[in-house]
């Protein structure tokens, strides 16, 4: 393990680990001063650490409140996504189990509910109106991955689902899935990928308790790795009328997060930064900006403000820093 980045200053007292980098974001735990922290990202501005203790405990801190211990925790630029070594040493394993299986390095699945079935989600990649602007260092990854995957309509995300229907058989396309074949293994099968974006939570929210949950996406995550693909998991935006459950949902995908020692997109609090945290009418599903399905991949400055720019980038951050581990390869 590398050494830690920073710490809590020992003046600072308790410090609040907080689900998105804003004084009025959920409070996840409370740090101690002294308590060491490994610096994975910066809030837009620099106000906010985006950190993860010794103990696998993952949020934002106000930056203040810290001091960096190493010079290198200072370049953290443009929102690039930092994987923790023992991240990257899982993710290489499983990169390395996929390509004996005969997984496509240039693939990638949509594995989620109506947030991931979305047109305007990747999709508008693969229709060439990407605007990276401040990201070019995005490039290589629209380069590397396939346009398929961009533009796939997944039989592993159905609007509606929760994290229970990708694991059942009746849930599957019928003319394309085998028989007591779930959509989840279909998919894998049909598009062979090294990697699956898996997002499920804003329908379990108003139907699965907790255990629930935790056991279907654990049960994805087995199912995932034991063919040879890399999970990314992903927390969930908030669901107006439905706080305090996002929150403690989001806690169990953190946790999973930590405990595989998988990569993690905090949608969250990407979209709870943003006016009226992302969402449109409905409370639920990302808004899209004035331009659409064209814009929700336009990342010019002024196009920022919505849900669905949001996901795309955060998305896209993530699938950048893992074709950089996939092309070392």
């Amino acid at each position: 393990m590398r050494a830690q980045d920073a710490v809590i200053n020992l003046d600072a007292g308790r410090v609040n680990l907080r689900a998105a980098p804003s004084l009025e974001a959920s409070i996840l735990e409370t740090l101690p001063g002294g308590t060491p922290l490994t610096v994975m990202r910066l809030s837009p501005g620099g106000g906010w650490l985006y950190v993860m203790t010794d103990r696998g405990a993952v949020g934002w801190v106000y930056r203040e409140l810290t001091t960096f211990t190493r010079d290198d925790a200072e370049v953290l630029l443009d929102g690039r996504v930092r994987l923790e070594p023992a991240v990257i040493e899982r993710v290489e394993a499983l990169l390395a189990r996929g390509r004996t299986l005969g997984r496509r390095g240039d693939a990638f699945a949509k594995v989620g509910d109506s947030l991931t079935a979305a047109d305007h989600y990747l999709k508008p990649v693969a229709e060439g109106f990407t605007r990276l602007a401040d990201y070019a260092y995005l490039e290589s990854a629209l380069a590397g991955f396939s346009g398929d995957s961009f533009a796939r309509r997944s039989l592993a995300a159905g609007v509606g689902w929760t994290s229970y229907s990708v694991l059942s058989a009746s849930y599957a396309d019928s003319e394309t899935c085998r028989e007591d074949e779930p959509p989840l293994l279909c998919e894998y099968r049909l598009t062979q990928p090294a990697v699956a974006l898996i997002l499920f939570g804003s329908n379990d929210v108003g139907v699965l308790d907790p255990a629930a949950y935790a056991h279907n996406m654990r049960r994805i995550i087995d199912l995932t790795t034991a063919r040879g693909i890399v999970p990314v998991l992903s927390t969930i935006p908030l669901r107006v009328g439905f706080e305090e459950r996002v929150d403690a949902f989001n806690q169990i995908v953190r946790g999973l997060a930590a405990e595989y020692h998988l990569p993690l997109m905090e949608t969250y609090a990407a979209l709870w930064l943003l006016p009226g945290h992302g969402l449109d009418e409905d409370g639920v599903h990302p808004n899209a900006p004035p331009r659409g399905f064209a814009g929700s991949v336009d990342f010019r400055a002024g196009n920022l403000y919505y849900g669905h720019v949001a996901r795309n980038l955060t998305t896209l951050q993530m699938l950048a820093a893992l074709w950089e581990l996939m092309d070392d390869a």
